[in-house]
């Protein structure tokens, strides 16, 4: 294996590791790289050669051309404290004066344990192709190098001339750069000892990017103002993404640079011109039908859950509010003042210039005027708002402009005159740029950032390019006017989150393998995977149907069980009532008679006397007379039928108080049933 190669994959996760070891503490991180490359171009004593350095970090890390600010910066701390190595001298030149030869040993031990973790990778990649790709027979020296190649392409925006990941060219290399994204993505769901290492390898390339994006941004951090003065503008893809109308991964992209940038204080904006792009390719995805492909740009996750014209008019009118919730606002672009030339006054740019510079680097951008005038006037009203100021802190950068365009970052800065080794803060940054500067900056705050960027660039490796897109276009559209597809059948496959991973399943990304057999190939298997779908779709919608007859049973029983606790409440109610009345009505019927009773025997005492002292008494013998029979008579009242008389004036009484009382409180308790007999009344809706 080529050692170059090597070593820089083994350097990029030992950048990783070297993180994990230092902190947040960015700069510390590069020390141990460049003491290695000082022990290997300079002896103890001697004057050391910032170039030979520089090129010995660009050989065997990577870390590409670092700049000389940076360099200097991370000198001077290691020529000062009781561990320095270095004597500073004047005019930033230094002098080794401490012998290097432990942390070279230190380093070798590292460097050989981490060469047998990528060692793996490449040798189960190799595994891969060999199966994968018909006639591979490259040796791990290859592996290594597109492996390495294919990382570092999108790994760090700002450094690397961004490569279209994506296997739209008629090679082998296409077909490679596929397959290496299957690989990453099979390695995330069944080997996750495999992805954490690519993770690693990443992370490190990450880390490596901050030293690009301002030599402050990689030690100053203000604590207390953050970016709380600084408003962030957001491109119209990346507002797609945002809004989850791309994948999933865009989205988690979206979320991860959002959240960092929310929780750092930063004011989000659309320039009202992106907003109504945004208006625009939800219209045209609506009114769209098979002919009416928009290649620019692809609304996935509309795609995938089908969504009908109505809802995407839904999506439309509430716009504004669903980019509220995000917190983001909707401006509008500041007029601009055009200049013939950069010059006079530095917030002036030379708009003209820009424009040309632009459409000449970027051609797509020769297709479509309104994107280019959008994205030039955003970066104008950037330039604008800084007031010509040149920022190294993007804390105090007080307006950026993010794109998902990297190519339109690094141009633009460019013809502005931010090149990558000025470290100051550009108008405008790549999504991935400004993630990475922030993750690291504060802290690597989220541990998954480098996760999600390695399957990104997976996802883009294994997503059909617009040229596989065209193609694909072109020979349904000659299927379908020869009559071999309808155009309905020929729409389904274009907007088919399946079908375009069939059609790079099929070819790799090669156009050349991309006609009418293979698309009518696609064409079955996306009718077979509809008929599959569909039956997943009706056995999950009889499942449901069970699970809400079940459901609905319960809520029936349950009802019913409520019903009777009701009933059986109000019977409980007029039970207690009714139990009351016959328990008083009871008691006064008992003491009543007792009282006529207890009156009779009086009259029957008093009559028996009367007829003893009359009786005696011959003169009073009419009276006596008298007496007698009122004795007479009571005695045969109270005896003879004393039993039934009694009784049946007792329950005359009870007869009548009982009703009385009874009445009375059910009217103490009315309310109490009334509640009840309402409740029984809604025939336990609330259940339901």
């Amino acid at each position: 294996m080529s050692r170059v190669i090597d070593q820089r994959l083994i350097s990029s996760a030992m950048l990783a590791a070297l993180a994990e070891h230092e902190g947040a503490d960015t700069l510390k991180i590069f020390e141990m790289p460049i003491k290695v490359c000082i022990s290997y171009t300079s002896k103890v004593g001697e004057v050391i050669n910032d170039k030979d350095v520089i090129a010995e970090l660009d050989n065997r890390f990577t870390i590409h051309n670092m700049p000389l600010a940076v360099f200097h910066k991370i000198c001077g701390r290691m020529s000062k404290g009781k561990n320095k190595v270095l004597e500073s001298l004047p005019n930033n030149t230094y002098r080794l004066i401490a012998d290097l030869t432990t942390i070279e040993e230190e380093f070798r031990k590292q460097e050989n344990l981490t060469n047998a973790e990528i060692m793996q990778i490449i040798e189960k990649l190799k595994k891969w192709l060999e199966q994968k790709v018909p006639r591979f027979n490259k040796d791990e020296n290859y592996v290594s190098g597109i492996f390495d190649k294919f990382i570092k392409s999108r790994g760090i925006d700002i450094l690397f001339e961004t490569e279209n990941l994506r296997a739209d060219v008629v090679n082998t290399v296409g077909v490679e750069n596929y397959q290496i994204g299957c690989f990453i993505l099979h390695a995330k769901e069944n080997d996750t000892l495999l992805f954490d290492r690519m993770t690693e390898i990443i992370k490190g390339v990450m880390i490596a990017s901050i030293i690009y994006l301002g030599s402050n941004e990689a030690t100053k951090f203000v604590k207390k103002r953050r970016m709380r003065e600084v408003d962030v503008y957001l491109d119209t893809t990346l507002l797609l993404y945002a809004l989850n109308y791309k994948t999933r991964e865009q989205k988690q992209v979206a979320d991860t640079l959002l959240n960092l940038l929310r929780a750092n204080g930063a004011r989000l904006h659309v320039f009202r011109e992106h907003y109504n792009e945004v208006t625009d390719i939800l219209k045209i995805f609506r009114d769209r039908d098979a002919y009416s492909f928009n290649l620019s740009q692809t609304l996935e996750r509309l795609e995938e859950d089908k969504i009908s014209s109505v809802e995407v008019d839904m999506e439309i009118n509430e716009l504004s509010y669903n980019l509220n919730k995000l917190g983001i606002d909707t401006v509008d672009t500041e007029e601009y003042q055009e200049k013939s030339s950069y010059g006079n006054e530095d917030e002036f740019i030379d708009y003209k210039g820009l424009k040309e510079c632009i459409v000449k680097e970027i051609p797509s951008y020769s297709r479509s005027q309104r994107m280019l005038t959008n994205d030039v006037d955003a970066i104008a009203s950037i330039c604008l708002k800084r007031h010509g100021i040149r920022f190294e802190s993007i804390e105090s950068c007080k307006a950026i402009f993010v794109t998902t365009n990297n190519k339109l970052a690094k141009k633009s800065n460019m013809f502005l005159r931010y090149n990558q080794y000025q470290l100051y803060i550009p108008p405008t940054m790549g999504i991935t740029d400004i993630t990475t500067l922030l993750w690291v900056k504060y802290g690597f705050s989220n541990p998954d950032l480098p996760m999600r960027q390695l399957v990104a660039i997976a996802n883009a490796a294994v997503s059909p390019s617009k040229a596989v897109m065209q193609t694909f276009f072109e020979v349904t559209g000659r299927l379908v006017h020869r009559g071999d597809i309808s155009e309905d059948e020929a729409a389904d496959m274009r907007y088919s989150a399946y079908a375009r991973a069939e059609i790079m399943h099929i070819s790799g990304g090669n156009t050349s393998k991309l006609d009418d057999t293979t698309v009518l190939n696609v064409h079955n298997r996306v009718k077979e995977n509809y008929a599959q779908e569909e039956n997943i779709r009706a056995k999950k919608a009889e499942k449901q149907l069970e699970e809400a007859n079940v459901r609905t049973n319960k809520a029936l029983e349950m009802v019913d069980t409520y019903k009777s606790g009701i009933v059986s409440s109000i019977a409980d109610v007029r039970k207690e009532a009714k139990k009351n009345a016959e328990h008083i009505a009871g008691k006064c019927a008992k003491y009543l008679s007792l009282a006529i009773r207890g009156m009779v025997v009086l009259f029957m005492i008093i009559s028996t006397v009367l007829v003893v002292y009359y009786g005696l008494n011959e003169s009073k013998g009419f009276v006596a007379l008298a007496v007698a029979m009122i004795s007479g008579v009571s005695t045969i009242t109270l005896w003879i039928p004393a039993f039934k008389t009694y009784s049946k004036i007792n329950q005359y009484i009870y007869g009548w108080i009982e009703p009385r009382i009874y009445e009375k409180n059910l009217n103490k308790r009315q309310g109490e049933i009334d509640r009840l007999q309402n409740m029984l009344n809604s025939n336990g809706s609330n259940l339901l």
